[in-house]
């Protein structure tokens, strides 16, 4: 089940078709209409319920030491602690699915010679609103991903690693578990290490009444799961699942078997394999970006001269 934020966002996006922004205090989150230097306007959601109430206007204030905010709900929220609604891509396809569906309905409605009024038009704008969003929104997501890669290999360049090839899928897919085979390539001096996610997947996620939703097999370092589970959860749903939590809509994941991010070590002068046994080529972090990290890279070179010497 949504909560209030989300179903108030998604009706944000349908009627402007632009990315909704929000304040958050404890388990509320303020969802803009609309802001100026004076005043807000706007609704009160729950971020875990279905609470939500309207706010025509809330007057901006400052504290004694000048830090902006407002009162909504007996609720005190920053006033420039703004940052946007993030609704999983997956919610808002199958939101723009409904209208679609709904809008055949009309269509045959009308053709059985019914009277529609503007129902056809109005699922027109609704469409409309939702396509322009999930294309700034998927623009918008390259670019942060292309950024914070930039970031990365900057970062991993001043400590004279070249990271040469990173298939980052997105900012909200790092674990392991959405990865198979080569994901990156890391070099320094005459070290090349290569950086995979390997084991094999055995999961089915599973409804309350432990009936199959969506299941996936790989022994093959494949990728399957991306493909299989990403219109289900993101990141920060997997992980849950994964802790053994049920979601909101009743659903677990059980797990037979998962893959793990391991790295392999080729010295180009001696042309050959070097490093440690393979049960110590584990990377300690599940997060793609957390195993490129300086700190990380360095304690896998450090690694491996200890074993060469």
């Amino acid at each position: 089940m949504k909560n209030a934020l989300e179903k108030q966002a998604l009706r944000s996006i349908m009627f402007d078709g632009k990315l909704p922004t929000m304040t958050v205090a404890g388990n509320r989150a303020f969802l803009f209409s609309f802001y100026t230097n004076h005043s807000v306007c706007g609704y009160v959601c729950g971020l875990d319920d279905d609470y939500r109430s309207a706010v025509k206007t809330a007057q901006i204030r400052k504290t004694k030491d000048g830090k902006r905010y407002f009162m909504a709900d007996k609720i005190k929220f920053d006033a420039d602690g703004v940052e946007p609604v993030r609704i999983p891509r997956e919610v808002v396809e199958r939101e723009l699915s409904a209208i679609f569906a709904l809008r055949g309905t009309f269509v045959e409605m009308k053709n059985d010679g019914q009277d529609v009024g503007c129902s056809i038009e109005n699922q027109d704008f609704y469409i409309e609103n939702m396509t322009k969003y999930l294309d700034e929104s998927s623009k918008a997501s390259e670019i942060q991903k292309d950024v914070v890669l930039a970031d990365t290999r900057s970062k991993a360049q001043d400590e004279g690693f070249c990271i040469e090839y990173c298939n980052l899928i997105g900012l909200n897919y790092q674990n392991h578990f959405w990865y198979g085979g080569h994901v990156a390539t890391v070099k320094r001096g005459g070290i090349t290490l290569y950086i995979k996610a390997v084991g094999d997947i055995n999961v089915c996620l599973v409804d309350k009444d432990n009936n199959e939703i969506a299941c996936c097999k790989d022994e093959n370092n494949a990728g399957e799961f991306y493909n299989i589970m990403k219109s289900h959860f993101d990141d920060e749903g997997l992980v849950a699942l994964l802790c053994g939590s049920v979601d909101s809509k009743g659903r677990s994941l059980v797990e037979g078997s998962g893959n793990w991010f391991e790295w392999e070590a080729f010295d180009e002068i001696k042309q050959e394999y070097v490093g440690p046994d393979a049960s110590d080529n584990v990377f300690d972090s599940d997060r793609l970006l957390e195993c490129l990290s300086p700190e990380s890279l360095s304690a896998v070179f450090e690694t491996i001269e200890e074993c060469d010497e």
